[in-house]
């Protein structure tokens, strides 16, 4: 009888050592439970979607308000997991952008966000994004048919043309010469401000306009167009429109060099940029204004994610422009980035 005690005891003392061990275990498996449960409950954050991938192709790189929109979209792209492809520009040739975006499509991206650089050349590339599937938003200005796209994410350059046309027209009481510095020639950007500015101004016969025509975007095209409107006009110009921060900047030295006071002229720019900003502070720059890019980017990529959910985006999705002067401008650049900022 001793060897089946011996055995019953051996099997007895397993039988206590498994269950230790299936204590273990459990305690494991509790603690499992516990981080699922941890999960459950913050179930309200963004569900990764580590198989999402996307392109970006923005006009030209340098420009803040470029940069800033791709970090937001970028900023947005992170919290959901995406992969990022390429942050792109076309650098003002419509030919570059169709060519990178067609490489792109070979990458098979689940979205793209682009500004096209001219909206009819774009119109058929983008329509073969649509037939493999890619979800495309388009931001600052859109294709020729907008039934390609899933939403529209801007301000229109129209209307930023008239504001700061209107702002020009209330700061001299309907009265004065004004100089204006265009953008590049058929940049929609550029077109459209034109066009904004042009209808605003109607509005004001005692207006003069003094054209120094199309330039690109850079300082240094601004400070040439600068000095050629202030030769024109013999240094008397009420003030002058300038497309974009980087003209300004160089239209500003162009003024200082001719021996005058930019203060005494009022000046008009966009994009919020910080060597704007601080001729703002200075009294130099009379105006630009904030296109809230960052967050204009997150907005952009919200429409891509409503899309990948099954729901469907707003054909378009307005973008706030903050004005930005002396008074106004540690109030909109004191805003968190996800509202507007700089």
């Amino acid at each position: 009888m001793r060897k089946p005690f011996a055995t019953v005891l051996a099997m007895l003392l397993a039988a206590v050592l498994f269950s230790a061990c299936g204590s273990s275990d459990d305690d494991g498996g509790a603690s499992t439970a516990a981080a699922a449960g941890a999960t459950s409950a913050s179930s309200d954050a963004p569900a990764a979607d580590s198989d999402k991938s996307i392109y970006i192709n923005q006009f030209a790189k340098g420009l803040r308000a470029f940069t800033r929109r791709s970090e937001g979209i970028i900023d947005y792209a992170r919290s959901r997991n995406w992969k990022v492809i390429e942050d792109a520009y076309g650098d003002n040739t419509p030919e570059t952008q169709i060519q990178q975006i067609e490489n792109a499509l070979t990458k098979r991206p689940s979205a793209i966000f682009l500004i096209p650089i001219n909206p009819d050349a774009l119109t058929p590339i983008i329509a073969q994004a649509k037939q493999q599937g890619v979800a495309v938003v388009t931001m600052g200005s859109n294709v020729a048919d907008p039934s390609q796209v899933v939403s529209f994410v801007s301000y229109t350059p129209d209307s930023i043309g008239r504001q700061k046309a209107d702002y020009i027209a209330r700061a001299l009481r309907g009265r004065g010469r004004v100089g204006v510095v265009d953008g590049p020639r058929g940049a929609n950007f550029a077109e459209g401000q034109k066009r904004g500015l042009e209808e605003e101004f109607a509005n004001y016969p005692d207006i003069e306009l003094v054209d120094a025509g199309y330039n690109d975007w850079s300082g240094d095209a601004g400070l040439k167009a600068t000095e050629n409107l202030l030769q024109r006009a013999g240094g008397r110009l009420d003030a002058i429109y300038f497309s974009n921060d980087d003209q300004a900047v160089g239209g500003i030295q162009a003024i200082r060099d001719r021996g005058l006071d930019p203060a005494t002229i009022v000046t008009v720019s966009s994009d919020g940029s910080p060597a704007a900003v601080d001729l703002i502070r200075r009294g130099e720059l009379t105006y630009t204004t904030s296109s809230c890019s960052f967050a204009a980017g997150r907005l952009a990529a919200e429409q891509a994610d409503k899309q990948f959910q099954g729901q469907t985006p707003p054909a378009e999705v307005p973008v706030k422009q903050l004005p930005i002067t002396r008074d106004t401008v540690e109030r909109v650049l004191g805003l968190p980035k996800e509202e507007c900022g700089s």
